[in-house]
């Protein structure tokens, strides 16, 4: 069964779901949303991305979506669901769209060439250690063709290779591409993931968010836990989410 909501304007997509499926768990019946449930909408007044920033976006123009799955992983092991969600894409813009040098920033940003075009926003509950569900909040740029000054790292496929894209074609390829992904080999989707790399080795400088230490070093790696290695001289160098920051 395929559900698909849309919505002319919303808060975020993520929490439409979220009340929707609680709504559900708390059903007589005991209803649930089925795997795979979206909702998109043509305009977020509350889009969200990581870390509580602001996601931009023109009315009707992108695509704003949610996706519900039901992961069956070990807590331990909730990186999968970003390395599915960003290879999702990849794969959308790579050989749907027909987009060169397309990368994924750690740990889900998607990027053409040194220019963000989409960002995730994954939000799990986990019940006994393990996944109960996940929540997959994407904004992906489409057709918008001008950004705010505040976003010059900003890109669209529109201002990318000019193509006009059906955002119902693209979340229907997408959710697919998804799903997919979650009966891969996890190896392989580890291995593909880690070969899309944004700047993997090659030179940049980081920095540590707890000391303000900048730092030169190559992205080599994510280990099994979605922690990201750098390699800095000879020591390779282990970090978190969250722990540091890209620097121009």
């Amino acid at each position: 069964m395929e559900t698909v909501l849309h919505f002319e304007e919303t808060a975020s997509t993520n929490t439409v779901l979220a009340e929707l499926l609680a709504l559900k768990n708390c059903a007589k019946n005991h209803q649930t949303l089925p795997n795979g449930t979206v909702a998109y909408a043509d305009f977020q007044t509350d889009g969200r991305g990581r870390q509580s920033n602001k996601w931009f976006s023109e009315k009707g123009k992108n695509l704003l979506m949610s996706i519900l799955i039901y992961p069956k992983l070990p807590m331990e092991a909730q990186f999968q669901v970003s390395m599915w969600t960003a290879l999702a894409l990849s794969d959308y813009l790579r050989q749907d769209v027909g987009l060169t040098d397309v990368s994924i920033k750690w740990p889900n940003d998607i990027y053409v060439r040194d220019k963000k075009i989409s960002g995730i926003l994954i939000e799990h509950t986990v019940i006994s250690n393990r996944l109960a569900h996940s929540i997959i909040g994407i904004g992906l740029n489409l057709n918008q063709a001008w950004f705010p000054q505040n976003l010059p790292q900003a890109t669209s496929v529109y201002l990318e290779n000019g193509t006009a894209c059906s955002i119902p074609e693209s979340l229907t390829t997408i959710r697919k591409r998804l799903l997919d992904y979650m009966h891969a080999d996890p190896m392989k989707v580890h291995e593909n993931y880690g070969s899309q790399l944004y700047l993997r080795h090659q030179e940049a400088r980081f920095m540590v968010k707890a000391t303000q230490e900048i730092f030169e070093g190559s992205v080599t790696e994510v280990d099994g836990f979605g922690r990201l290695l750098i390699r800095q001289e000879r020591q390779l160098r282990c970090f978190e989410l969250n722990e540091i920051s890209f620097l121009p």
